[in-house]
């Protein structure tokens, strides 16, 4: 199984977008998948529940922080390359879908949502998430595959 088809699994078993992202990446850079697990919760669907930063992109900085970061705050390699590699994450992710803010990708404020009890097609929104994390588990594979040349 590919690394892109393990956060699709993820998703499909009820993790959330952070969640899925995170884990299927976090044990080979020094995490336990069940830390992971536990550290990205709050990230879903745009921290919160609050329709912000998509939670596919929270898990991926989360991953290149913990991959490229350093214990010691005056690291300035460490910054700059967790900064590029973060940064070009996002832009390859805005180059797909135009943004990385949840409710512009999902076209619903999923905050007013829970606050109105309005209803909405989970199955839909599901589906769409699906393909966020989809591409930024490619994003980061990727970006692995090149620093392994």
């Amino acid at each position: 199984m590919t690394k892109v088809e393990l956060a699709n699994q993820y998703f499909n078993e009820g993790y959330n977008c952070a969640q899925s992202v995170i884990a299927t990446f976090s044990e080979e850079f020094g995490l336990k998948k069940e830390v992971a697990l536990k550290l990205a919760k709050n990230f879903g669907a745009g921290c919160l529940h609050r329709g912000e930063m998509c939670g596919a992109i929270s898990g991926a900085l989360m991953l290149y922080g913990l991959k490229y970061g350093s214990e010691n705050p005056n690291d300035e390699l460490s910054e700059e390359i967790v900064y590029y590699l973060s940064k070009k994450h996002v832009k390859e992710f805005e180059k797909i879908h135009g943004t990385i803010i949840c409710k512009d990708l999902l076209g619903i404020d999923i905050g007013s949502i829970e606050e109105t009890n309005s209803e909405i097609d989970i199955s839909k929104i599901k589906l769409k998430c699906h393909d966020f994390v989809k591409d930024s588990a490619t994003i980061i594979n990727n970006q692995l595959e090149e620093s392994r040349k």
